[in-house]
């Protein structure tokens, strides 16, 4: 059975190793929200390496090997000052 990871809506997290994903690189990720029903598939978005614009993709967890990932503050960029 797979280990379920939790990730929380609207939450930075840095992926180690980073995803890559059609050819581009993604470091850090915002998780959107979690696919209905998939416990270890999220859905979320992200700016590649040398990127411009945000781009959605499923990240799934596996049992063996994949993906670590570890909170996050949002890049510098897109920090909400009050």
């Amino acid at each position: 059975m797979e280990k379920k990871r939790n990730m929380e809506d609207k939450q930075w997290y840095i992926l180690s190793p980073p995803s890559v994903i059609c050819g581009k690189m993604f470091k850090k990720v915002q998780c959107d929200c979690q696919v209905p029903s998939k416990p270890n598939e999220y859905i979320v978005s992200g700016i590649p390496e040398g990127g411009t614009k945000s781009e959605s993709f499923v990240l799934r967890f596996i049992e063996k090997g994949g993906v670590r990932v570890t909170p996050a503050s949002p890049p510098p960029h897109l920090r909400i000052v009050k």
